[in-house]
């Protein structure tokens, strides 16, 4: 059975799960699907370097280790699609509306993000051997210093317990980690790709400092977002050079 050696160990405040499970995997093995979640995260981390910030007991904040050793450096992405699908399922089971994966890995719903993922990997002779996926969702929260962040219970005007949440979080990653591991990646590729946020619309961006127009096509098998741009000219980029004008 998948992750049947795992714990869950539940904090009430820590740095930052991924770090602490970082911490763990250096003092020795941890069974895969080990997840560490706490109520509060004092250095919580976001994509591009950026703080995840959270209220204390309101949101899911969690990192679990896997040992993803079916992948090849150049098939990593595959690990990122793989949570990016069961974080969304998770959501859209909860809020029971549709929601959408904004590349690389963030949950949106209604136009707003409901959750995002951060993933850490070790990598030995062209293979990962061990990765860290730190997740943060929304939960119930309802005040945000950002505009365009949102959580469940704003969405469905209910209190989530979390425990139940993490539950669900955690079969809805099994479910889409054992296809990976049975090697069925054109699944997980495909899932993917029909639930992009923006995907075949055209909007604005910021590309290298300048605004462009630009539709989404896809994403290649090494995460790089293909668009094309309004001329017709085609790009390729990485989660560091182009971002959404809201």
């Amino acid at each position: 059975m998948l992750f049947r050696d795992a714990t869950i160990i539940k904090l009430d405040t820590v740095g930052s799960t991924n770090n602490y499970v970082a911490n763990l995997l250096n003092l020795s093995h941890v069974p895969e699907g080990t997840v560490i979640t706490a109520l509060e995260q004092t250095h919580g981390k976001g994509q591009r370097g950026s703080n995840w910030v959270s209220a204390h007991g309101d949101n899911l904040l969690c990192s679990m280790v896997v040992y993803p050793t079916v992948l090849k450096v150049e098939g990593q992405f595959l690990l990122s699609q793989v949570f990016a699908l069961a974080v969304h399922e998770l959501v859209e089971q909860l809020t029971n509306k549709e929601a959408f994966i904004k590349w690389p890995n963030d949950i949106i719903v209604q136009n707003k993000k409901v959750a995002g993922i951060l993933i850490e990997t070790s990598i030995t002779e062209n293979k990962i051997q061990s990765a860290i996926v730190g997740m943060g969702i929304n939960i119930n929260q309802r005040e945000f210093d950002l505009p365009l962040a949102t959580s469940v219970g704003k969405i469905t005007n209910k209190y989530v317990d979390l425990d139940g949440s993490l539950d669900a979080l955690i079969q809805c990653i099994a479910r889409y980690y054992s296809i990976l591991m049975e090697g069925h990646f054109s699944v997980i590729q495909k899932k993917y790709h029909a639930l992009l946020y923006n995907l075949n619309v055209e909007r604005e961006y910021h590309y290298h400092g300048k605004r462009i127009i630009a539709t989404i096509l896809n994403v290649d098998p090494s995460g790089l977002l293909v668009l094309r741009q309004s001329d017709g000219q085609m790009l390729k980029c990485d989660v560091k050079e182009i971002a959404w004008v809201w």
